[in-house]
């Protein structure tokens, strides 16, 4: 059965027209991933995650790669999620995975168990390996790049009374160029 419009056209109020009709095809409403999975594929995102993830193994014979655990994460982070269990979400979005180049996304406590069973030098080795590839990707400048972490925020941690301080937002916030 071919796609069935059900309204042929629609004006929305900047004057344009759209049209909405029924279809066959896969949906998504984080269709708009597409533009972030062909700029991650531009900048080599995979090859720099698998690169900092090398030292990082999984021991099941059914165990997706460290590199597709990661990016899968980063697709749930992306589309809003802010917990583990908010991933459950993506399992079931076939353009999603199909964007994102994964043959699967795994249940919410694979993620959680593969994040807490990193070492910490991993983590930061990890981490080091991307920043030092995102600071790859700037173009040079004559007068170089400062990274300022001024930008705290204060914060109660766990409500105990001891002050505890955390990035505003991790790697890269706010870079500034270098003053003379």
């Amino acid at each position: 059965m071919p796609d069935q419009m059900v309204q042929p056209k629609f004006t929305v109020n900047g004057g344009g027209e759209i049209e909405i009709g029924l279809t066959r095809k896969p949906v998504s409403p984080w269709g708009c991933l597409a533009l972030f999975a062909a700029f991650g594929e531009a900048i080599g995102l995979r090859k720099a995650v698998e690169a900092a993830l090398a030292g990082v193994s999984r021991t099941s014979p059914n165990a997706l790669l460290c590199v597709d655990l990661y990016l899968g994460f980063l697709a749930g982070v992306l589309t809003g999620a802010s917990r583990f269990l908010h991933l459950e979400r993506l399992r079931a979005d076939a353009v999603l995975k199909r964007l994102s180049g994964l043959c699967r996304f795994v249940a919410p406590t694979t993620y959680a168990r593969f994040f807490q069973g990193l070492t910490g030098q991993a983590r930061e080795d990890a981490w080091a390996s991307l920043v030092f590839w995102t600071l790859g990707l700037l173009p040079p400048r004559e007068v170089g790049y400062v990274l300022d972490n001024r930008h705290y925020r204060l914060t109660d941690d766990s409500n105990q009374g001891r002050p505890c301080f955390y990035p505003v937002c991790i790697p890269l916030h706010p870079l500034h160029p270098r003053r003379k």
